[in-house]
């Protein structure tokens, strides 16, 4: 473990949110959003030149930060077994905070985990990871059958299919597929920045950064490419949308309508009679009972 790189765990109480009881306050080093990419090119050009440095992956570093956490960087990658985030970046324990879901999209439950990094634990970089050959990439181009909550998972990746087809007509197989899994990781952060008022506010002030990358299965090393290209305008969405009332509509007051039926008539059939008597006076209108 180096003294310059480690981080520091301190633990004091934070008041404002049961979440915060998980956090611990910024290390003593006070990361920036350029010192936290660095760190992370640094791990991989390590990992992929097969010279790894094995930071805080021992049972000291363990110890260090069973009471709380402090990472320097959120990553939100595919759940690709061939994917191991802390290793591809040469870090160890307490470093990153990982969310991983087949096809590295973006939701609810990653934007909220994120959200949390954020806000609790004051991470200063938001990196979304796919990778080369991703399979979920491949299943919604090809366009299959589904099964079970597959579809679902599946539905955030076909917008990023159809651009890579869209700009791309020409390309197919795994060219058509290398473009899809970088149209794919730009969307996410889209999504993410368009979803979340939190992620948004963070990346406007500068105390976070977003980008996007793209891990190579065969060499390990990763590709970065950098914060989305039309982020300004995304954010400026994403500030209106906030500052934009929402619409409220006046349910219009329920009628009362009266419990007591009103009085009605009904005409009594008049029967002809079977015998050579006289046929019976038809019968008075017959008056409903109104407290019947």
């Amino acid at each position: 473990m180096h003294g310059s790189l480690r981080l520091s765990l301190i633990a004091i109480a934070v008041a404002g949110s049961p979440l915060a009881a998980l956090a611990t306050p910024p290390s003593a080093t006070a990361y920036t959003p350029t010192d936290a990419l660095d760190l992370l090119m640094a791990g991989n050009v390590r990992f992929s030149s097969n010279m790894c440095e094995h930071r805080n992956a021992d049972t000291t570093r363990v110890h260090d930060t069973a009471i709380g956490q402090s990472p320097f960087a959120i990553v939100l990658a595919c759940a690709d077994s061939r994917l191991p985030v802390e290793r591809v970046f040469d870090r160890g324990v307490g470093d990153v905070f990982t969310i991983r879901v087949a096809g590295n999209t973006s939701g609810p439950f990653q934007a909220g985990s994120i959200e949390y990094a954020v806000e609790h634990l004051g991470s200063p970089l938001l990196v979304v990871l796919g990778h080369s050959s991703c399979g979920a990439v491949k299943a919604a181009a090809g366009g299959g059958e589904a099964h079970g909550n597959i579809g679902a998972m599946l539905a955030p990746i076909f917008p990023a299919v159809f651009e890579a087809r869209t700009g791309s007509p020409d390309a197919s197989g795994d060219a058509l597929i290398d473009l899809a899994v970088r149209a794919n990781v730009m969307r996410s952060i889209s999504d993410l920045i368009a979803s979340s008022p939190i992620i948004a506010e963070a990346t406007e002030s500068g105390s976070i950064r977003v980008v996007g990358a793209v891990y190579n299965l065969e060499s390990g090393r990763v590709e970065w490419l950098g914060q989305h290209p039309n982020e300004e305008s995304i954010l400026v969405r994403a500030r209106e949308a906030r500052e934009t009332p929402v619409a409220t509509t006046t349910a219009p007051e329920p009628t009362v309508l009266n419990s007591r039926p009103q009085p009605t008539t009904t005409a009594a059939r008049t029967t002809a009679p079977t015998t050579s008597k006289p046929a019976a006076k038809p019968q008075a209108h017959a008056k409903v009972d109104e407290h019947h």
